[in-house]
C-alpha cells in the first residue's frame, strides 16, 4: 500500500499530491464505463482541431454567467468575472493569477495559457477568493461524485492510481483532505492579513 498523504509532509507537498490525484480522478471519470461523468455533470467537451489532434479534449463547466472551471490533464483553471482567474498546474501547488476570468482560446496545451503572475499580494482578497472558491468547488465535486457514484467507485479509481510509490488519499478521506487544504489556506491568508496590518 502506498504511503498515506497524512502526516509528516509539508502542506505544499500534501496539496500537490492531492491535486495530482484529483486530476487523475477527473480523467477516470471521463472514461467511466457507465458513461462520461463530466458530461453528465454539465461540462462542455471541445475536441481538438486537426492541427492539435494529439491533444486531449478541453472540458469546461460554466457555473454561472460569471464563473467557470476548465479541466486539463496539466492543471485546472478557475475564472470569476469579479476577480479574474487562477490556474493550478499539476504537480505544483503554486497558484498563478490572471486579471482575465476566461481564456481567449481553448488550452490545448500549457503554451495556450495566458500570462499569469506568480503570486497574489498576501492581502489581495481577489486572489484569495479565487483560490478558495476553486478548492471548495473541487471538494463539492468529490462530495457529489461519492454521493452519486458511490465510494466504492472512487476507491476503485484510486486503486488504479496507486502504484505502490505514490502517496494516496483514500476515497473515504478525500473530502476531508480538500477541506483541510481550504482551512489551511484560510488560516494562512488570515495570518498574512494580520501581519500586513500590524
Amino acid at each position: 500500500m502506498a504511503e498515506s498523504l497524512q502526516g509528516g509532509r509539508s502542506f505544499r507537498s500534501f496539496a500537490e499530491h492531492l491535486l495530482s490525484q484529483q486530476i487523475w480522478c477527473w480523467g477516470q471519470d471521463i472514461m467511466r464505463p457507465d458513461g462520461n461523468w463530466l458530461l453528465e455533470q454539465g461540462f462542455q467537451r471541445e475536441r481538438p482541431p486537426v492541427d492539435r489532434k494529439k491533444c486531449s479534449s478541453v472540458y469546461t463547466l460554466r457555473l454561472s454567467e460569471d464563473r467557470c472551471v476548465i479541466l486539463r490533464g496539466f492543471g485546472v483553471f478557475w475564472g470569476d468575472k469579479r476577480f479574474g482567474g487562477v490556474f493550478l498546474r499539476r504537480f505544483e501547488f503554486q497558484p498563478l493569477y490572471s486579471a482575465d476570468s476566461s481564456l481567449e482560446c481553448p488550452p490545448w496545451s500549457e503554451e495556450d495559457m495566458p500570462e499569469f503572475s506568480a503570486a497574489a499580494n498576501p492581502s489581495d482578497l481577489a486572489g484569495q477568493t479565487l483560490l478558495l472558491d476553486l478548492i471548495d468547488w473541487i471538494r463539492s465535486y468529490e462530495e457529489q461524485a461519492i454521493d452519486q457514484l458511490g465510494i466504492e467507485y472512487r476507491q476503485a479509481v484510486l486503486n488504479k492510481w496507486d502504484n505502490g510509490r505514490r502517496p494516496i488519499v483514500p476515497a473515504a478521506d478525500v473530502i476531508a483532505a480538500w477541506q483541510h487544504v481550504s482551512d489551511s489556506l484560510s488560516s494562512e491568508f488570515a495570518k498574512s492579513k494580520s501581519a500586513a496590518s500590524a
